[in-house]
């Protein structure tokens, strides 16, 4: 960076990071073409001409008065409300801040802390959110900076070799409630890890839930994650996802429109909601309450003119009531993970043929060259272990049960048990692996789950009830109302 443009980069550093200069405001200092080092060190009197000129600027150099009300050629809209009182206030708001921070010190700060910043003119400001409505003049980036595919790589590089070069993997927004259900966790974990696998980035907002989950699945499975916040990026909020946030930044990044050092404030995320949905390609929305700030996203993304897809679920939980009734209103059905991200893929890198991590290759269709059934569920690897990875996520069983000559399989041709394979209640392991496979995401009822395994097992009701409170106290279900579900240890927050 040139001397010049490293001392522009400080002093707007500065003022953006002023209390009161939001983002219309910076963009109108910036279209008036004003020095930011000048605007820095000049006096307090051409400071607040500097101010009243730049908040009545309307895209020609016309002063806005009573008789050009109506124009409807000016490029800006009318700062209605920026009075004398609003400049007075924002310029004594920057001279207060002269004599607080000097810009050098700052700056030079952020950069020890490893945090950018970004304006709108820079390469590597994300081109998807430069195009939003009300896009942010600029962001402040924690960790690994964004990456774009300058003109000339397009000319002279193959889409293949554009997007393994210039680092722009098609990018998916994964949300959802904070308070989710096992069935949720269990859907955000798959939709984080299969998104990496399949060379896609997730955004999402670190929140507590679906947000975290899915992002930490992700940078589990080797993933680039970018979480964005409602404060400044060196503060981790909520503060129990600590380990995820330094683990995006092993491999992705932190982003804010806020200055570091903004404490998380309610009012703060509404507008962070709209920088997920504008990072991303498409919205997935795993779980939502009728009324849930997820429906905030979602109502962006759509003026962004975002594809939105929602997990559906049963009509009588209300942690999906919000995705149903997407769907009724024209959301694109989540029926299977993979399916769903290959599709926002192929409309993001127009079908072309990717590589995975593993190096090999897969096609346009979602099919690994030499491992067609790496996404089937058919592979030995998924049908012997109960467990995802590193995270320690609890798979669900084949829907085909166990191999056909596994100690376990006890039905014959007619669907008749073979005497020899019954299960004796004091053989625990086995049982509790029969549990564990009559029970599916949605729970069940002591009944219900006795009635599924009484052909496999001599176990009486009673015995039933002991067995499962035994799983439950070791950690391997969870008892709500009376009913069980698997626990799925995705390892989101520790």
């Amino acid at each position: 960076m040139s001397n010049t443009c490293y001392e522009w980069n400080i002093y707007e550093a500065w003022l953006n990071q002023v209390p009161g200069i939001g983002r219309q405001k910076m963009k109108r200092f910036c279209m008036l073409g004003m020095d930011w080092r000048d605007f820095y060190l000049t006096g307090e009197e051409s400071l607040c001409r500097l101010i009243t000129e730049a908040y009545r600027y309307t895209g020609k150099n016309v002063e806005i008065d009573q008789k050009d009300q109506t124009n409807q050629e000016y490029d800006l809209p009318h700062m209605r409300g920026f009075g004398e009182k609003t400049i007075q206030r924002d310029c004594e708001a920057i001279v207060e801040a002269r004599g607080q921070n000097s810009p050098e010190c700052l700056y030079e700060k952020m950069i020890q802390d490893n945090i950018h910043y970004v304006n709108q003119h820079r390469a590597n400001f994300p081109q998807k959110l430069r195009e939003i409505p009300d896009s942010p003049y600029a962001i402040y980036v924690k960790g690994k900076p964004f990456q774009t595919v300058q003109p000339d790589q397009a000319d002279q590089t193959n889409q293949a070799d554009q997007t393994s070069q210039a680092g722009v993997p098609a990018v998916v927004a994964i949300i959802g409630a904070r308070m989710c259900s096992e069935y949720g966790r269990y859907v955000a974990h798959q939709m984080g890890q299969a998104a990496a696998e399949l060379g896609m980035s997730v955004v999402s907002g670190l929140a507590s839930g679906i947000d975290g989950i899915a992002q930490n699945a992700a940078r589990l499975a080797g993933g680039e994650v970018t979480a964005v916040l409602g404060c400044g990026v060196d503060i981790c909020y909520p503060s129990q996802n600590r380990k995820i946030y330094d683990g995006i930044l092993e491999m992705g990044r932190i982003v804010s429109e806020y200055a570091p050092g903004t404490l998380p404030v309610a009012q703060n995320f509404p507008p962070r909601n709209r920088i997920i949905s504008g990072l991303s390609d498409a919205v997935v929305v795993v779980e939502a309450k009728k009324r849930s700030g997820t429906l905030i996203t979602v109502d962006m993304a759509l003026e962004q003119g975002r594809d939105i897809y929602a997990v559906p679920g049963r009509l009588t939980d209300p942690m999906s009531e919000g995705c149903n009734r997407l769907i009724i209103q024209g959301a694109q059905i989540v029926a299977d993970p993979v399916e769903t991200l290959l599709m926002i893929r192929d409309e993001s890198l127009h079908n072309i043929t990717l590589k995975t991590k593993s190096g090999k290759e897969l096609r346009h269709d979602g099919h690994f060259a030499s491992e067609e059934a790496k996404w089937t569920g058919k592979n030995e690897a998924s049908a012997e272990s109960d467990t995802f990875g590193e995270s320690g996520l609890q798979g669900e069983p084949d829907a085909q049960g166990a191999d056909e000559t596994s100690e376990y399989d006890t039905a014959g041709e007619a669907g008749v048990p073979d005497k020899k394979n019954v299960l004796r209640e004091n053989d625990s392991t086995g049982m509790e692996k029969v549990i564990l496979q009559a029970l599916d995401i949605h729970p069940k009822s002591v009944q219900e789950i006795y009635e599924s395994i009484c052909l496999q097992t001599e176990i009486s009701l009673s015995q039933l009830q002991n067995k499962l409170l035994c799983m439950e106290l070791t950690g391997q279900l969870l008892e709500v109302g009376g009913r069980y579900e698997k626990k799925y240890q995705t390892t989101c927050i520790e």
